[in-house]
């Protein structure tokens, strides 16, 4: 499905997912700098803020607390922070410490590792009203992105999951639509040093 719906009832809630264990990294991602300013995650945090998402909840690696603190303590203000003592459990066990925080309406998810995304994009994508059974995903160029948009219903359905499975294996079973933006920057993805280095530095 390619089409959706522009509804007045925008999404109004984000989760964003900064459990992993960034390996590759080797520093937690939340913290990489934006830029001289901010971090990946005060920045992410701060472009929701701007497209009125008012219920913003992150989910942070514990890896991610020592030596952060003052910067955790200013973001609570803004949203509110989970600590995933289990990184190695996925994704998937990230969005369910965070389900219980969010009401029965779209959930916008945003990976740490994609801060780019423009507040124009963001805003076009959330104008969008997804049915029960679907899910939203930017593409430029004819790729896919993210930030993603899950129905209430299958934010359910990954609640509901068994922990042997992956956010991919419940979404493959469902209605994709796809929104065409002009914004490369849903197709970054921060995972190594290099990468990091080729956009941010």
């Amino acid at each position: 499905m390619k089409n959706g719906k522009y509804t007045a009832k925008n999404t109004s809630q984000a989760l964003i997912l900064a459990g992993g264990n960034s390996s590759r990294m080797s520093y937690p991602k939340a913290w990489l700098k934006y830029n001289d300013n901010i971090s990946f995650l005060e920045h992410i945090v701060n472009t929701l803020e701007q497209v009125k998402i008012n219920n913003i909840v992150v989910v942070l690696n514990k890896n991610s607390f020592n030596g952060f603190e003052k910067k955790i303590n200013a973001l609570s203000n803004k949203c509110l922070i989970i600590k995933n003592n289990k990184p190695e459990l996925g994704r998937l066990h990230s969005i369910k410490l965070a389900y219980p925080y969010f009401s029965k309406t779209n959930l916008l998810i945003n990976n740490i590792d994609n801060p780019s995304v423009s507040v124009s994009t963001i805003r076009e994508l959330i104008k969008y009203n997804i049915n029960d059974e679907s899910y939203l995903v930017p593409s430029y160029n004819n790729k896919n992105g993210h930030p993603i948009i899950l129905s209430y219903k299958i934010l359910q359905k990954v609640q509901d999951s068994e922990n042997s499975l992956t956010l991919r294996d419940i979404l493959h079973e469902e209605n994709k639509v796809i929104i065409n933006v002009e914004d490369e920057n849903i197709l970054h993805n921060i995972n190594t040093k290099t990468d990091y280095e080729k956009l941010y530095m």
